[in-house]
């Protein structure tokens, strides 16, 4: 039996050191985005000649697209201490749409835009500060209506532009592989000599025209990579 005054010691029970969890943005991933854009473009049109002689000269115009797009992007991510450096492609339809009068009317529609981009972020655990810059296009249709003494005059186009664009970004991973974000882009498309031909092709426009595009989507990712890691 032991001594009544070595049953009444009290026993001491060893702290409990508590565990953190550090998030880790380290990893690839693939996602869906929607959201809405909207473009300006200046057009400085060419005199040119009918096959009459008669000399055209339409007056420079300009306008704005806006309306709604949907795409996916990929991308990778790996993280230095707080820092996040990654790569990542998007491509989006879109629906961006507008029109002008000009002499007759212009009318202008981007159908598909996209970037390839590199990002650089700060994370605070879960929350991802991030700005990034690199490459865009957008797929552009142009119709440009003008009226002459001989018959309406329609011209049309459709190409791909290419230019740069940077952006600034918040993301925020709720799950340990789903994160959300919402994102602003800012798209200079450059400018470009442009060719119009007519619905006979015997009449062509030449036109210089500038492109500007501003983006912001909200979009999910699903992400595989390095899991938290336990801290004790």
């Amino acid at each position: 039996m032991l001594p009544a005054a070595a049953a009444e010691l009290p026993i001491e029970a060893y702290p409990v050191r508590p565990v953190l969890v550090v998030f880790r943005w380290t990893g690839v991933y693939a996602g869906v985005h929607l959201g809405g854009a909207s473009g300006y473009l200046a057009e400085t049109p060419v005199p040119f000649l009918m096959p009459d002689g008669t000399v055209i000269a339409p007056l420079p115009a300009s306008l704005t697209t806006s309306g709604g797009l949907a795409g996916g992007q990929i991308g990778a991510n790996y993280q230095v201490e707080s820092w996040v450096l990654g790569i990542e492609g998007q491509a989006s339809w879109a629906n961006l749409t507008g029109s002008t009068g000009c002499v007759a009317n212009c009318t202008a529609k981007i159908d598909a835009l996209g970037t390839a981009a590199a990002r650089l972020g700060i994370a605070f655990d879960r929350l991802l500060i991030y700005g990034k810059g690199g490459a865009a296009w957008t797929n552009d249709n142009y119709q440009v209506l003008i009226p002459t003494p001989l018959r309406q005059l329609v011209f049309s186009t459709n190409l791909t532009r290419w230019g740069w664009m940077a952006g600034l970004g918040i993301e925020y991973a709720f799950t340990d592989n789903w994160t959300a974000k919402i994102e602003y882009n800012y798209m200079d498309l450059g400018n470009y000599a442009n060719r119009f031909a007519d619905a006979f092709a015997y009449i062509v426009l030449d036109s210089n025209t500038r492109e500007r595009v501003n983006v912001v989507k909200i979009g999910v990712n699903y992400r595989i990579g390095v899991s938290p890691i336990l801290i004790k």
